[in-house]
């Protein structure tokens, strides 16, 4: 899910560089900010460095926020529903959509499995990986490798990946590869065969390189794979989505759509 991967980074303090926290909070800034006003009572001509002209602005910025005397808070209302009567962890429409979305997510997993198994992409089978998927590889490279798939990643592969409208709540499927020694995420596009477009809409056509299967296998996956526990990428959903937001309706077609998806026998 793209919201979920865009949010994975580690902020970084645009001041002193380091990681964890942003210049509002950085401990750097008042130390370099005294050294300037040292240097200033004792030539009053000192002339700046940059580091010290951006730690005087944002001790400025620090002290008329101080100043400013805080608004009164809004009532608190629930960021899911925008109901006044009570907050996220406690409503009941989140709690019918999760188990909305947690029943699509399973169909949609056990479509796909059956897919890649019967495309010869399963757990377990060989495939031809082009040499430019694997490592460094230079943009129209020529010649293949043979791996083998070798995981399903859940936070790549959910319902959300039949999402075709885009944004932060699509999600670009991808299956582990293990080719030469290292771990490849392929996106599924890639892999050559005749996908429902139903479960992975076709946003690109002709893909200059292709993952080919050679001997197909379809080894079982545990029940586990198909709920949303430890699934980092439906929780982030969870915690972030709305009933306010433009996708929303969109969004609950899909998830519908795939609640009352038939699924092969």
């Amino acid at each position: 899910m793209k919201g979920y991967e865009w949010g994975k980074g580690t902020v970084k303090c645009g001041f002193c560089g380091i990681h964890g926290h942003n210049v509002t909070s950085c401990s750097a800034v008042p130390i370099i900010y005294k050294r300037y006003c040292d240097k200033l009572e004792k030539d009053a001509h000192y002339w700046p460095s940059y580091p010290e002209r951006r730690a005087k602005q944002e001790m400025l910025r620090r002290q008329i926020k101080s100043s400013t005397p805080k608004k009164k808070r809004r009532k608190a209302r629930c960021s899911f529903c925008n109901s006044l009567k009570h907050k996220r962890n406690r409503c009941p429409k989140l709690t019918k959509f999760k188990a909305k979305v947690e029943k699509a997510n399973k169909n949609w997993r056990k479509c796909f499995i059956n897919e890649a198994n019967s495309h010869g992409f399963g757990i377990g089978s060989l495939v031809s990986v082009p040499t430019g998927l694997i490592g460094d590889g230079y943009p129209h490279s020529e010649g293949s490798s043979v791996g083998i798939v070798s995981g399903f990643d859940k936070n790549k592969l959910n319902v959300f990946c039949s999402y075709d409208k885009g944004g932060l709540y699509s999600t670009v499927p991808a299956v582990e590869v293990l080719v030469e020694g290292e771990t490849v995420k392929v996106i599924v596009s890639r892999m050559k065969a005749d996908w429902s477009k139903g479960l992975i809409p076709h946003r690109s056509g002709w893909q200059f390189y292709e993952v080919l299967s050679i001997n197909g296998d379809s080894a079982e996956l545990p029940d586990e794979w198909y709920t949303t526990d430890d699934d980092d990428a439906i929780k982030w959903f969870f915690d972030n989505i709305s009933m306010k937001n433009r996708d929303f309706e969109m969004l609950e077609e899909l998830i519908q759509k795939w609640t009352k998806f038939d699924l092969p026998k």
